[in-house]
């Protein structure tokens, strides 16, 4: 009996983990992201950058206007920048650098 209790505590505990392990935003949240990564390439000094140069993260989500932050940070040549990507309504609506 106690290995049993034994072997079901071990299972929840694994389910437990994996389960907080996976996290998935929405389609918008995924589409917001998509499109401020992909707009930020569209700046002349950030094209040239490899895709691992740039990361971005969702800052908020309100009445379909999804805010996106975006970072780029490389070292050849040395570039560090950051900013706010605004999405809506299947586009990007609004981007501006944290001067």
């Amino acid at each position: 009996m106690n290995r049993k209790i034994q072997l079901l505590g071990a299972a929840c505990s694994l389910t437990v983990i994996s389960a907080s392990a996976t996290y998935a935003f929405d389609r918008e949240t995924t589409e917001a992201l998509k499109a401020c990564h992909d707009e930020v390439w569209t700046v002349d000094a950030y094209a040239d950058l490899p895709n691992a140069a740039i990361s971005v993260w969702p800052a908020s989500s309100e009445d379909g206007l999804t805010k996106v932050y975006w970072v780029v940070d490389w070292t050849d040549p040395d570039i560090q920048a950051a900013g706010q990507c605004q999405y809506q309504a299947g586009g990007v609506i609004g981007f501006e650098p944290f001067d």
